[in-house]
């Protein structure tokens, strides 16, 4: 259980880090894809009637997808 509670925890901070990291060099180096990320981010603030900027919203919709990602692998590591 403590195993679990620690990923969980240490995958919160390690994802928010990550994506604004991401959020950032994406768009340094890659603007199409940021871009993409923005406009779903946008899309995601309109279809939940947020008043938040999709710019904010983009690296928790991204944190969310590095948490699933160390979700299945911490899952699997744990098989063993």
């Amino acid at each position: 259980m403590i195993k679990h509670a620690s990923s969980h925890g240490l995958a919160v901070l390690v994802c928010t880090v990550c994506s604004a990291l991401l959020i950032h060099l994406l768009q340094q180096v890659l603007p199409v894809v940021h871009d993409k990320i923005i406009d779903i981010s946008a899309s995601a603030v309109s279809s939940l009637g947020l008043s938040v900027e999709p710019t904010l919203v983009a690296p928790i919709l991204l944190a969310f997808v590095l948490a699933l990602i160390w979700g299945a692998a911490f899952k699997v590591a744990m098989k063993k």
